[in-house]
């Protein structure tokens, strides 16, 4: 009982062994339990299935394998001759069905069946037309969309999207740590490794924006909110505004260029200091004189866009 003779066997079988533990990881065999061996009965797999199953360990201690024997683990020896291993195939994922709705934007589990790198993760996303969401606001590339700001969608410490659409899930975090993504695990989350095969990421679709009714009155003006469907840009906000016959706000009276309207001359409309209504606040994004970037209004204060910043909801005016 090897673990060359291990890797044998599953491959007979069209199978994968299970890496022991994640340190093992070579790329030939699934890693599931993470930084934990899976022979020390460690996990919640059921106990009485792995007594005295064999585990791939890769190269380690020569080719051996470990063995569970109660509630520890040994080395194979010359003498482990015919013994019992587990080897593992990919659940199918129901791709179709709706996982989770989460700060306006519709999450779908993706199966990506190549090594969890977040090249992998993007082109599978990609396949679906879907957009990839960024793990975390400083991964932000140009190739991922943020939903939140300087928080990990893959640590479920920091956010409140239900614990059971994330377990286990890969996220998008662009050339960080050599390309690799992060997956959640617990309450925490592991860089995936070349033995992290056939995981599961979530992908998303922006909900709808409805911006044909009046958001709210004020100043004596009609606001309307409106999705920019790229960059959240000044000129994207423009843009989006004008397509709808409509003008964008200025967010604070010194960005205003003849393009945007000035509609509280005290401060910025973004960092909530008026008294326009906070609700129809949060997560919106201000057109600024800066025409490559604009001010979202966040927490009761505002910060420039960046590059993972699209399908942000602005709001567009004309007089009531």
């Amino acid at each position: 009982m090897s673990s060359r003779s291990i890797l044998e066997a599953c491959s007979k079988k069209d199978l994968t062994p299970v890496c022991d533990h994640s340190s093992y990881g070579d790329g030939k065999c699934i890693m599931i339990a993470g930084a934990t061996h899976f022979s020390q009965g460690a996990t919640d797999f059921p106990r009485n299935l792995i007594d005295l199953t064999f585990f791939y360990c890769g190269a380690a201690n020569g080719n051996r394998a470990l063995q569970n024997i109660r509630n520890s683990h040994r080395w194979s020896t010359d003498g482990d001759i015919d013994g019992v291993t587990w080897c593992v195939e990919p659940i199918p994922v129901n791709q179709s069905v709706l996982a989770a709705s989460f700060q306006g934007f519709d999450f779908y589990p993706t199966l990506v069946r190549k090594v969890m790198t977040s090249k992998h993760i993007k082109e599978a996303c990609d396949a679906r037309d879907m957009l990839t969401p960024c793990d975390h606001s400083s991964y932000a590339d140009g190739n991922c969309v943020n939903v939140l700001w300087n928080t990990h969608l893959s640590s479920n410490g920091g956010h409140d999207m239900a614990r059971k659409y994330l377990d286990r899930t890969y996220w998008y975090c662009g050339n960080a740590n050599g390309g690799w993504s992060l997956q959640n695990l617990q309450n925490s989350h592991r860089w995936s490794g070349q033995s992290d095969i056939d995981g599961v990421t979530l992908c998303m679709k922006r909900q709808d924006v409805d911006s044909s009714k009046v958001a709210t009155t004020w100043n004596g003006y009609n606001f309307y909110n409106v999705l920019v469907k790229d960059v959240a840009s000044s000129s994207n906000i423009e843009a989006a505004c004008r397509a709808l016959g409509l003008s964008p706000v200025c967010d604070h009276p010194s960005y205003s260029n003849g393009k945007c309207v000035v509609l509280f001359p005290g401060g910025h409309m973004s960092s909530g200091s008026s008294d326009f209504p906070k609700k129809l606040l949060d997560g919106k994004c201000w057109y600024t004189s800066d025409s490559a970037r604009s001010l979202i209004s966040i927490n009761n204060s505002h910060r420039w866009s960046t590059i993972g910043d699209k399908f942000v909801v602005t709001m567009c005016v004309k007089k009531a």
